[in-house]
């Protein structure tokens, strides 16, 4: 039952990061009209004190950052779902091979997060480089700034560190998560079963393993010897 309620946790944490981080991203995307700033370069106008996009990635690279968060979220909601049968049940519901199957896709979204990470990180910190550091010390000054028209750097960096941030905590608790469901499951105690099914609990009633009674009936009743002597 522990070890239920921990994986449900793990997962929990992890379904909610996968939908901040993409939550995240997805906004700063949105609020520049498609343009994806991860890898781009900003210039900023001293003149009039506004900052443009000079360049920009493909929006598609922003569509992977979205979606691999979005897929781990998918991928926690439904072993959340499994959590709650196998602690209402008090029952795993999911077999050995389920088990590792579980334990790969978890290793699977892990490196996709991993990959996701670095994305978010590198891609951040080359944008914030191309502004002039001696105009902006760190890169949250940027979003005091006004862009120009359709870009908008609302919170973007904000936001972008902060989904990089769901993205490893999201990370370590799907690789703790797979390590657990790799787990070797022991009996459990009171479902009166053992791993084969067969049913192990309650009174013993003196039966063998063969289904039969090792005692006869006449070994239950009475003996009685009659001995006859004669007379004389």
């Amino acid at each position: 039952m522990a070890l239920w309620i921990l994986e449900f946790l793990l997962h929990a944490v992890s379904f909610i990061c996968g939908l901040v981080s993409a939550a995240l991203v997805a906004s700063v995307q949105a609020r520049n009209h498609g343009v994806c700033l991860l890898y781009g370069s900003l210039h900023y106008n001293s003149s009039v004190a506004v900052i443009s996009v000079n360049s920009s990635s493909d929006p598609s690279l922003c569509c992977f950052v979205t979606a691999i968060p979005a897929a781990t979220c998918v991928f926690s909601f439904f072993h959340m779902l499994i959590g709650v049968c196998s602690c209402c049940i008090r029952h795993d519901v999911r077999g050995c091979p389920c088990r590792v199957v579980t334990g790969m896709m978890c290793l699977l979204l892990s490196f996709f997060l991993l990959i996701t990470g670095c994305v978010l990180k590198i891609g951040t910190d080359q944008l914030c480089h191309s502004l002039p550091p001696t105009l902006f010390h760190r890169c949250e000054d940027a979003q005091d700034v006004h862009w120009k028209i359709p870009n908008s750097g609302y919170q973007f960096y904000n936001h972008l560190h902060s989904a990089e941030l769901c993205v490893w905590v999201s990370l370590c608790f799907l690789l703790v998560s797979g390590f657990l469901a790799c787990l070797p499951r022991g009996d459990r105690g009171g479902s009166g079963e053992t791993s084969g099914g067969a049913m192990v609990s309650g009174p013993s009633l003196g039966y063998g393993s063969g289904g039969t009674s090792p005692f006869t009936l006449g070994d239950h009743l009475p003996s009685f010897d009659f001995d006859f002597y004669d007379s004389d």
